[in-house]
């Protein structure tokens, strides 16, 4: 029975497990697909769970079960929503106490030279190699202390019953199960169960009435049965520690569960120790843990037709207390479907109103990623790379290019992005922002030729900077949107031109020279909270959208002149600030540490103050700088601050930036 999950949100994370060794006789397939769950009330509270499918075993694929939310997605709900509560009411799941277990084999042909299992229970993976596999046992038997067999019904009754007939008394005594022989036959099991005992693995068969069961708790509630063991299904550890969570109810049992050794290196096995037949789990916060790692994943949104909103992990408990206040109000007083709410990256919440939040229809989130595919012909051979958050609507455009066309997507996060990550997926598509940009120029990474668009956003794009890029293969194209539009509404191909041209769809007009946009993308209201009152501050939206951005336009082209903030006087004289930071830039800084503000001045209306982060040779900037510029926009005051306040995409919000400069002490340039 499916669950009704419309008070959750609910977001996945897939991932590709790397094994070292085949994993049974039935495939040899090494990668593990997979999807972590995360779900999220409506107090922003998580809870996390793990949907490991084995089609090679009789599952459904892992897209099929996602899209049919079958069994094992009901499932991996129920257990992400007793981690939430655990996480909720702050208690841990799984406590530090060590786990008995099984040694795990998974081809007896590995065993070679003096081993030692005479302590231990070990449970060997069989195959269709019986004859070997019996001589193997025979010969050995003083080796071990107990067997379990696990055949995952790779072979037929017959070759099974030569199997059992093949074993000495001594072996047979040591057996203490087999599992999953051969698909189930009642009359057949029977027989063979008067000489060893059959466990019944529960997805082969409707018949749940067995009396011996395995019982992998990530894929399946608490059963009913004489007697069970209970293993992982060699899953994601996000899985298996729910899986330990059920075996530590039941210390006196020998559990299956040192599957860890089987796969490649991640950040999740750090906290995991396995001494011999003992495993022992640390945990990393509350319910099942792994707070730290999770909480760098990159998830995307299920949107199920429901208001979503995309909340930031790492927003406080009290900012999510108030976004979710702002979707709870809108589902009530304006629409509880087809909304995507998205909180402005670059606004900051006040004492008296939270953040601003974006709402945007599905269907306009839909229009604006099949604007940028036609314009740029990404089709379902198009790989997506993606470094962006999914909560920011930069990240959560590549999700909707991708799924209208039915492209791959792949994700990284940007510490272990590289061109050799690009390689290996071949990506063709990317979006960055210009920190990022600068980053490779620095590190002096060529593209790979089969990239064949890299968009630029979130902040303005440095023209050298560009074209070192440029020089370097990165086939760049500026973009320019905001959450309003849902993401970008124009571009800029040739890094050298001063204009933009809108995607098509789009209309621009320069309405007291301010830009104003029209487009089927646009927002349709601006939400924030009273936190005062705890009432819903509406803004319902024009078609056209006015931006603070001064523009020239002429037909679908248009050229930024100044933005009112970005805009000061000095002396009477009108400075653009944007330029000046340009200027700073010349000297291959990293944009986030080293940056120009303006500050209130009695004498001369405003001053420009050079703000940088700690290690910076300030007297060289300077130096530098002052001889490029007018005599009045020439700086000799500085500010140190410990690092920039910076949006998810890596823009510093000069607003916050601005009031911390204001408690600061200013030195001067030392001639």
């Amino acid at each position: 029975m499916k669950r009704n999950t419309s008070a959750f949100q609910i977001w996945i994370h897939t991932y590709a497990l790397k094994r070292k060794v085949k994993p049974n006789a039935v495939t040899d397939v090494k990668t593990q697909r997979g999807a972590l769950i995360k779900i999220q009330d409506e107090h922003g509270h998580d809870g996390y769970s793990d949907l490991c499918p084995w089609p090679s075993l009789g599952d459904a694929t892992l897209d099929e079960e996602l899209a049919s939310q079958g069994p094992l997605y009901q499932r991996a709900i129920e257990l992400a929503l007793t981690d939430l509560q655990a996480r909720k009411d702050k208690k841990v799941l799984v406590t530090s106490t060590p786990v008995k277990n099984n040694i795990l084999v998974s081809d007896f042909r590995e065993l070679k030279g003096d081993f030692d299992f005479s302590q231990v229970t070990v449970k060997i993976k069989g195959n269709e190699h019986v004859y070997d596999f019996a001589q193997f046992l025979i010969e050995n038997v003083q080796r071990f202390k107990k067997i379990r067999i696990d055949f995952n019904n790779c072979i037929s009754d017959s070759l099974f019953s030569e199997f059992i007939n093949l074993l000495s008394a001594d072996v047979l005594a040591k057996i203490e199960y087999i599992e999953d022989p051969f698909f189930f036959q009642r009359d057949q099991w029977n027989q063979h169960s008067a000489k060893v005992k059959l466990f019944l693995d529960w997805k082969q068969t409707e018949d749940q009435s067995w009396p011996n069961r395995i019982w992998k708790p990530s894929r399946e509630e608490k059963i009913n049965s004489q007697e069970f063991s209970i293993t992982s299904s060699m899953e994601h550890p996000v899985g298996l520690v729910h899986g330990l969570h059920y075996a530590q109810m039941y210390p006196e049992k020998t559990h299956g569960f040192l599957t860890l050794p089987e796969f490649d290196e991640t950040d999740f096995k750090n906290t995991f120790l396995i001494d011999g037949d003992l495993l022992t789990y640390t945990s990393d916060g509350y319910g099942i843990g792994f707070t730290s790692v999770l909480s760098k994943l990159n998830w995307m949104p299920v949107f199920d037709g429901d208001n979503f909103l995309l909340c930031n992990h790492r927003a406080s408990a009290q900012e999510k207390v108030d976004l979710f206040n702002i979707k709870r109000l809108f589902s009530q007083k304006i629409s509880n479907k087809d909304f995507v709410l998205i909180p402005s990256s670059g606004s900051t919440q006040s004492s008296q109103e939270s953040v601003k939040v974006i709402a945007l229809t599905t269907q306009a989130l839909i229009n604006s990623a099949q604007r940028v595919n036609q314009e740029f012909r990404i089709g379902e051979k198009s790989v997506w790379g993606c470094v962006l958050p999914l909560f920011h609507v930069g990240g959560l455009g590549i999700l909707m290019r991708a799924n209208a066309v039915g492209a791959s997507t792949f994700y990284t996060s940007w510490e272990n992005f590289s061109p050799v990550w690009l390689n290996e997926n071949r990506i063709t598509h990317l979006s960055l922002v210009p920190t990022q940009i600068f980053e490779i120029v620095q590190k002096k990474w060529q593209a790979p030729a089969f990239l064949e668009t890299v968009f630029v956003g979130g902040a303005e794009l440095n023209l050298e900077l560009a074209m070192k890029a440029k020089e370097l293969g990165w086939p760049l194209v500026q973009t320019f949107g905001m959450t309003e539009t849902a993401s970008m509404i124009a571009v800029k191909k040739d890094m050298q031109s001063e204009y933009f041209e809108t995607l098509p769809g789009v209309e621009v007009q320069a309405g007291n020279n301010f830009l104003k946009i029209k487009s089927d993308s646009n927002a349709s209201y601006i939400l924030k909270l009273n936190l005062q009152s705890q009432e819903l501050v509406c803004e319902k939206l024009s078609d056209w959208i006015t931006t603070k951005d001064q523009v020239e336009v002429s037909g679908r082209k248009f050229k930024f002149l100044q933005r009112e903030s970005d805009f000061t006087k000095i002396k009477g004289e009108g400075v653009s600030l944007p330029e000046l930071r340009q200027v700073l830039l010349k000297q291959d800084l990293n944009p986030l540490v080293a940056t120009i503000c303006d500050m209130p001045d009695a004498r001369d209306g405003a001053k420009l103050v050079l703000v940088v982060t700690p290690g910076q040779n300030v007297n060289e900037i300077l130096s530098q700088f002052n001889a490029q510029v007018r005599p009045y926009e020439k700086i000799y005051n500085w500010i140190e601050v410990a690092e920039f306040p910076v949006t998810d995409l890596g823009k510093i919000k000069y607003t916050l930036l601005k009031e911390q400069l204001k408690d600061q002490h200013v030195k001067k340039l030392q001639s």
